[in-house]
């Protein structure tokens, strides 16, 4: 079985070239050691009570980062205010 380029870790060089690309851009890297410091560290990061959108990630999925925000009267769900059937078109378009 061929192994592909992602499905090892990344050597500390291209993490450090590719922070440095993201911060170029705004974006910003929080390394962490495993699954359960990035979920406290994205927790820690989003301001309690804020709205929170959550796209589609597997990596997102993967922590329980959506079901955390969807479950949690810390945050207010985007994706639950759009499922909402009683809400009207054009707050969804705001949304």
């Amino acid at each position: 079985m061929k192994t592909s380029k992602y499905s090892q870790m990344a050597n500390e060089a291209s993490i450090k070239r590719t922070r440095e690309a993201l911060a170029k851009n705004g974006i910003y890297v929080f390394l962490v050691d495993d699954k359960d410091k990035a979920k406290e560290k994205i927790m820690e990061l989003i301001p309690s009570h804020s709205e929170v959108m959550t796209m589609t990630s597997v990596t997102l999925e993967d922590i329980g980062i959506p079901s955390l925000i969807k479950k949690s009267p810390e945050f207010i769900s985007i994706r639950n205010k759009l499922m909402e059937e009683d809400i009207e078109e054009m707050e969804k378009r705001r949304l």
